[in-house]
Formats: structure tokens, sequence, C-alpha cells
């Protein structure tokens, strides 16, 4: 069979989060799982088996629906997207539960679903400060990996393993695939962020100034011109917050107007604060 093409990391986050999503709601079968693990890594049944460690007939027979692979086989596929077979309780749908989710994805907001709390939009924020001390300092990784290894120790087969492992992935990738985790506003980001290793990273003093600039960003002034919010002064936004987002700029979409000084319009301030901009 000849190699497929790899779907693009676009292609691929959008995958992924598709299929944490579907097997979260638990509406998945096992072929359709194991068919969207495949399509998620781009790979055949033939390199996708090789990966696993099981064979291509396994592959083959459980996508069908006719296979009786053992509890190994499935571990072993499984283990790629941080899964285990195990007993689950079965889950019925709760009316009042569904009319709320129905109200709340119909209500117009600013905000992604998962981004609507302030405590995940705060954390979001929170890594992205992170990001930029381990983007300047790339040792501090070694920090995290140090806090993988003992939580793993303190804390074998928790319900946070699963995130642990997918932490340590990112970072053994490298810096690169580390920082586009810690500042991915999506929803399976968001969940991974509440067992981020990254404690330590940031001294108190650090802390303590993003917590204070966290609740002085709703007194940056927004200006508007013509009726309608137009830009902000760089120099009205608290530090450290002032610096991550002066970095994210660029210098491409950073104004300077008369009487002003340096600017920045509305929208990039507001996306950056909700996790759209920029895109790393």
């Amino acid at each position: 069979m000849p190699r497929q093409q790899r779907p693009t990391r676009e292609k691929q986050e959008a995958l992924r989060r598709t299929f944490y999503e579907r097997h979260a709601q638990g509406n998945m079968t096992i072929p359709e799982a194991l068919k969207a693990m495949r399509e998620v890594t781009g790979l055949t049944q033939a390199e996708f088996a090789a990966h696993r460690g099981v064979s291509r007939r396994v592959i083959q027979d459980i996508e069908r629906g006719t296979g009786n692979p053992t509890v190994d086989s499935l571990n072993s596929i499984g283990k790629l997207f941080a899964l285990k077979v195990e007993f689950v309780r079965i889950r019925r749908p709760d009316p009042e539960v569904e009319r709320l989710k129905a109200a709340l994805m119909s209500s117009p907001s600013p905000y992604p679903a998962h981004l609507h709390l302030e405590k995940h939009r705060r954390s979001l924020a929170l890594h992205r400060f992170i990001a930029g001390k381990i983007r300047r300092d790339p040792a501090l990784l070694d920090r995290a990996r140090e806090n993988l290894d003992r939580w793993v120790a303190m804390k074998p087969r928790t319900r946070a393993e699963p995130d642990l492992i997918e932490w340590r992935a990112a970072i053994d990738q490298g810096i690169d695939a580390t920082i586009a985790l810690m500042t991915d506003p999506g929803e399976h980001a968001t969940d991974l962020r509440q067992s981020a290793p990254f404690t330590g990273i940031l001294t108190d003093d650090e802390r303590r100034g993003f917590l204070a600039a966290w609740r002085a960003r709703t007194r940056v002034p927004v200006i508007e011109r013509h009726g309608k919010a137009s830009y902000v002064r760089l120099a009205d936004i608290p530090p450290p917050l002032q610096g991550e987002f002066r970095t994210a700029l660029g210098g491409s979409c950073c104004p300077a107007i008369d009487g002003e000084g340096e600017c920045a319009w509305s929208t990039d301030w507001i996306d950056w604060l909700d996790g759209r901009f920029p895109r790393w």
C-alpha cells in the first residue's frame, strides 16, 4: 500500500481535539477510535502496526470490527494517545446538563466555551509568560523534566498520568513543541495546563508580578476613534504583561501615534489576553 500523505500540523491538532472530545463523550467504538488514531498520525495500517508493536492483521481486524485483540495489544495501541483499557461506568445523558450546555453554546460570547472561566484565561496568560522565560533560557526545561519524574514517582497510576505522559512527549520533542502546547488556546491544551509541570520556573517575585498585572489588565484604557475601540497605549499595560505582549507583537503591529507613543490595536490586545494571538 502506498504511503499516505501526512496531515499538516494544524490538521493534526484539529483531528486530535476531535478525537479527545469524542473520547470524553464516550461515543466511539474501538474500531472508530483506531481509525481516528491512524488519521491523526497519517500512518498506513502496516506503519501503525509496526510503530505500536503489533501485527498488521491485528490492526486490520480491529478496524473491520471482526478482531478479538488482547488487552496488551489494545494498551500498546492506546498508549500513543495516553489511553489504556479499563472498566468505565456507563454514562447516560443528564437532560438538565444537556440543556445548560445547549444554552451556553447558543449564547454569544467573545470566548470559546472552554475559556469562559476566568481561571482558564489566567492560566493561558500565565503559561504564555512562562513560555517566554523558557524561550529565553531553554535549560529551564530540565526543571520541568525533574517535576515530571518526581510527580510520576509520587503518584503512579493516577488520573493525571495520561496528561503527564503527554507533557513528557512534548518536552522530549523540544522547546518548540513544548511552547506550542503551553500556549495552545484549544480545549485539550486547556485541560492539560491543569497538570502542567512548570512549577518553580518563575520566581516568587515574577509570579506575584504576573498576578498583579493580570488583576490590573482591566484598567488598561482602550482608546476610541470615530466611536469605536481602536488602540491601547503600551505604556498603560503593567509589567510583566507589557513585555510579553510587546514580544508577541514583534514590532510589526505596533504603530506610533502622535502624542500617544507606542500603541497596539485594541483587537490585538484583546486577542492576546484571550489566547488567540499570536500563533507561536
